[in-house]
């Protein structure tokens, strides 16, 4: 049984469930992540082209990017430790190098990761496990040189708000993110 790796705050400080908080009006909601808005944080869906299915959320402030994408975890247990040994295996193995990272929410990697164009770009995984899911972002830009910036990054990331829903899922299943409604949907693949 692998020990629930998550902040000791994290219930003060999130990333929240939806059933631990109240979100004020106006904010958005994308299924399994939900979140306040922020004038200065862009907002984009990273798509799966083939099938339409949205696979993470990608937050832009200040030169750096976010990437946040959530799974079904067991009651129980801990997904987070097992996914960054998964995670550094398969950087090392196709190439890249990890070092690992602990920052205000607990441990993470470093990576320098091998792109498709063979090109390396340094990447910092941070996760947290919380009730019955987990939350994996993955950094890039100024916040891997600036703790400023770091700081910033992870406090957008603490303020998520996941919401797994009661449907039994097996662990490291994704839970489903979606356009919000009165948005604009990318066009379906064959339209």
């Amino acid at each position: 049984m692998t020990e629930k790796i998550f902040p000791s705050n994290r219930l003060e400080l999130g990333p929240f469930d939806s059933s631990e908080v109240d979100l004020p009006a106006g904010y958005l909601d994308f299924g399994a992540i939900r979140l306040v808005p922020e004038p200065e944080v862009g907002i984009r869906l990273e798509v799966e082209e083939a099938t339409g299915r949205v696979l993470a959320l990608t937050l832009e402030s200040a030169g750096t990017t976010l990437q946040v994408s959530v799974f079904a975890a067991s009651k129980h247990e801990g997904v987070w430790g097992d996914v960054l040994e998964q995670l550094a295996g398969s950087i090392e193995s196709s190439g890249g190098s990890v070092t690992p990272y602990l920052g205000q929410l607990g441990p993470g990697l470093d990576a320098r990761v091998v792109q498709p164009d063979g090109q390396l770009r340094d990447t910092r995984f941070i996760g947290v496990d919380g009730p019955r899911w987990f939350v994996r972002g993955s950094i890039t830009g100024n916040a891997l040189a600036d703790l400023v910036s770091a700081t910033e990054i992870e406090d957008i990331f603490r303020s998520l708000v996941i919401h797994r829903g009661d449907s039994p899922m097996p662990p490291k299943e994704p839970l489903e993110i979606v356009v919000p409604a009165g948005i604009i949907t990318p066009p379906r693949p064959g339209l």
